[in-house]
């Protein structure tokens, strides 16, 4: 495929670019799925289009739903969380919803991907609450603080207790 190998890159546009991925033998993986449905906003004009190759291939819509239905659970759970708990629940239960690492101790850890201010907004509080809270898991010694946004987990189970109070 010319170029840098991308959908957009291809000459006759995204739908050529999905087709000649799928009849290349090339597995449609989730990735090139979220592609896809990130893709429908620009493609509503050509919304025959899409349901033509949704036609013919059925996976791919299967995966477009699965992501669609996947984002609306997490937007469902993160409301009921925003309009039922307070702001030490909310980052109780946020924190351990985080991709986990592996620290040296051999302990759950996570990496806060984002600035403390974007995890207060979409946490509905504010940067200044974020960091008492955390510094008060800290002082409890139910997390460890570490560089780089990254926060080790001691106490699974007094986030949990925190977190239950939703």
């Amino acid at each position: 495929m010319p170029g840098s190998g991308t959908p957009r890159s291809h000459p006759r546009g995204w739908f050529a670019a999905t087709e000649y991925s799928h009849q290349a033998g090339h597995a449609f993986t989730l990735s090139n799925a979220l592609m896809l449905a990130g893709a429908i906003v620009e493609l509503v004009p050509q919304m025959d289009r899409l349901a033509e190759v949704v036609q013919r291939h059925a996976s791919i819509g299967l995966r477009m739903l699965q992501d669609v239905s996947r984002r609306l659970g997490e937007t469902e759970s993160r409301l009921a969380t925003i309009f039922s708990a307070d702001g030490s629940s909310r980052l109780a239960d946020y924190l351990p919803s985080l991709p986990a690492v592996t620290t040296t101790q051999h302990v759950l850890g996570v990496v806060l991907p984002l600035a403390k201010k974007d995890i207060a907004s979409q946490l509905d509080t504010i940067r200044e609450s974020i960091s008492r809270q955390l510094r008060s898991l800290s002082e409890a010694r139910v997390i460890v603080q570490g560089r780089e946004n990254r926060i080790t987990l001691l106490d699974i189970d007094a986030l949990s207790e925190l977190s239950s109070a939703l």
